[in-house]
């Protein structure tokens, strides 16, 4: 017999459970909703493989509810995560077959304006990439999240701007502007000097 799961957000590790936080270890929210659990309700997985999700609000731990984003913009670009009482909300993939699936977690207000810092920081990096090496977006981003995790201390599978709280994305933003404020290597040219040791 199976029984209704729920899922869980730990604010304090910043991880997903199935059930509770005791039973469970923390998970991403990509992970914990695409976890396959073996006990988990079919109707639940079969919900899942049709692009229906259980997100949480991080901020109050409410169900996100999926809106059309005329609710908050004005006009439609497509549906987003929305939590009404935090106005904390995510957009959403647009790929054929995960139209719902979430592009991070909830941000509200202060973790928008992070979040757009971070990318407006971040981007022109493997964009720059890119050009220079003549490779593939895929690469070029996975390259620059590699190096952005090994700055942060995490695993590059939890490297994603869209996952950050305002904390990681202050720390993100740190990583990167040192990177970008650093002083370019200066051609050095030696001082050419004839068999005399005079300068020629």
């Amino acid at each position: 017999m199976t029984t209704e799961r729920c899922l869980y957000y730990h604010a304090e590790s910043d991880s997903y459970f199935w059930e509770s936080p005791s039973e469970m270890v923390g998970q991403t929210l990509d992970e914990a909703l695409c976890a396959d659990v073996t006990d988990e309700p079919e109707h639940r997985r079969e919900a899942k493989r049709r692009g229906v999700y259980d997100v949480v609000c991080p901020y109050c731990g409410a169900p996100a509810v999926l809106v059309d984003s005329k609710e908050v913009y004005g006009r439609s670009y497509g549906n987003i995560w929305l939590c009404r009482p935090c106005r904390a909300w995510v957009g959403v993939h647009k790929v054929e077959g995960n139209e719902n699936k979430p592009l991070g977690r909830l941000a509200d207000e202060s973790l928008r304006d992070w979040k757009k810092r971070v990318h407006a920081a971040f981007d022109p990096l493997w964009k720059a990439k890119m050009r220079r090496d003549g490779c593939s977006k895929g690469v070029a981003r996975k390259a620059a999240y590699t190096w952005l995790a090994e700055q942060l201390g995490i695993s590059v599978h939890r490297c994603h701007i869209g996952e950050f709280d305002d904390e990681m994305c202050q720390r993100a933003l740190g990583a990167i502007r040192g990177l970008t404020n650093r002083p370019r290597g200066r051609k050095i040219q030696s001082d050419r000097r004839n068999d005399t040791g005079e300068g020629g």
